[in-house]
């Protein structure tokens, strides 16, 4: 995860200026924040795991969606 949320920070600036790589990245952000709180919630109660994937995997379908029109551009070999 720290991996994950350090390439985000390093990612922003690239992506902040148009607004379809700007959406993208907001996504991606609110992924980080999804998988932090669900570490912190899942170590504090563990019978939360199910609520907690749920809303894990609701973000990681935003992302998905918000990365589909960057990656269209990308050909196979890319």
């Amino acid at each position: 995860m720290r991996t994950y949320m350090t390439l985000v920070l390093v990612a922003a600036p690239l992506l902040i200026d148009a607004t379809v790589s700007r959406h993208f990245l907001e996504q991606a952000q609110h992924l980080v924040g999804e998988l932090a709180g669900a570490m912190v919630i899942m170590a504090k109660s563990p019978t939360r795991a199910t609520e907690m994937g749920a809303r894990v995997d609701a973000a990681v379908t935003s992302m998905r969606a918000a990365a589909a029109p960057l990656t269209r551009t990308l050909t196979p070999d890319q």
